[in-house]
């Protein structure tokens, strides 16, 4: 306990810098923070049971609706459904807003990811022109449920006259602008797209058949026009977001970078304030106490600054950061990551304490 009390008066005894090597490690954890949830942000959704079939020549020309049924009787598929995206204005001035028109009986049920209430959904269902919209676009344009809303068709003359039935919920932020409605009232004011969707998104029964699956719908339709290709939904979002740029691997770059800046601050730091306690270490060591203990001391140190940051940043990256998605798993990895700069900026101190005689260190000042 006495040796406690001392590790305490050790580490604050210059409390200015503590703090402010602190405050360093917080500025770096909670940037962390911010760039974690971003990449995570630009991720696009993917489960690995999903198989995405699209038109083998590009995403953009879509498949054909009748392809449904041979695809419902492939071996091993579980459920299935389909999609389209369009585009519609409420503002000439204003982003267009993406259209995403789905089968309304089938398509939330495998889409886990978006969290929707049952009455909700069945109020949906219900409504040729119901739409149902992600919560970053209720607040974007103050959207309640039961409000009309209107759009200029980007494809033809005709304007989409929605009402809200739903607001959804989703973890990652560049998913919940998006504006759901019926395939086939979308159909309806834009009839290039009748008979065509955009893409097929299959269930498949047993994980590990999802190639041999895939394999067998592309065999089905391979003498068709289009022909098909199909593809494990995880890949298909890798391939998007490389279109999109590959903004986890900015992010995270920038992300250590900084944390390695700062390991480097703070093992500076505490190296120097060690060569300073020499002869505060060489006299405990005169007094008894072990080269393990003094270790332990100086390592100590480490560890209560890179943690003290850490934890602050974490707790303030909870509160502040909720709106770009902060997930537990970066708080964790966070903490982890304070956790390892302590412990790795610690060994340098460390190493100085057992590589010297500190009871000669002592003589030199009698």
């Amino acid at each position: 306990m006495k040796f406690l009390k001392y590790i305490y008066a050790y580490c604050l005894r210059s409390s200015m810098r503590f703090w402010f090597t602190c405050f360093s490690v917080f500025i770096a954890i909670y940037l962390f923070c911010i760039l974690e949830c971003l990449t995570y942000a630009y991720e696009i959704s993917a489960d690995e049971s999903r198989i995405i079939v699209l038109n083998d020549v590009t995403l953009n020309l879509g498949l054909p609706l009748s392809y449904k049924s041979q695809i419902e009787q492939v071996e091993g598929v579980s459920s299935l459904t389909y999609c389209h995206v369009g585009t519609g204005l409420k503002d000439i001035d204003e982003a267009p807003i993406i259209i995403i028109s789905i089968e309304a009986e089938k398509y939330f049920d495998l889409m886990s990811e978006v969290s929707l209430s049952s009455e909700e959904l069945d109020q949906f269902k219900r409504e040729p022109n119901a739409c149902i919209i992600g919560n970053g676009l209720a607040k974007e344009h103050n959207w309640d449920v039961g409000d009309s809303v209107r759009l200029k068709s980007a494809l033809s003359l005709h304007d989409f006259e929605f009402v809200v039935r739903g607001i959804y919920q989703t973890k990652k932020v560049s998913e919940n602008s998006f504006l759901y409605c019926h395939h086939l009232y979308h159909t309806q004011l834009e009839p290039s797209l009748d008979g065509k969707v955009l893409t097929y998104v299959i269930q498949v029964e047993k994980l590990e058949e999802l190639p041999q699956i895939a394999q067998r719908i592309d065999q089905i339709f391979e003498s068709s026009f289009p022909r098909t290709r199909s593809q494990p939904e995880r890949l298909f979002a890798s391939n998007m977001q490389a279109t999109r740029g590959n903004f986890g691997v900015i992010f995270r770059s920038i992300g250590f970078s900084v944390l390695f800046a700062t390991l480097l601050v703070i093992t500076n730091t505490l190296v120097m304030g060690t060569r300073e306690q020499i002869h505060t270490l060489a006299s405990l060591r005169v007094l008894g106490y072990s080269k393990k203990m003094l270790q332990i001391l100086v390592f100590s140190e480490a560890l209560l600054v890179s943690l003290s940051g850490g934890v602050f940043a974490c707790v303030v990256a909870v509160y502040t950061l909720h709106p770009l998605g902060m997930q537990n798993s970066i708080t964790l990895n966070a903490m982890i990551l304070s956790l390892g700069i302590g412990l790795f900026a610690g060994i340098f101190p460390a190493w100085i304490v057992s590589a010297k005689n500190l009871a000669l260190r002592l003589r030199e000042i009698v």
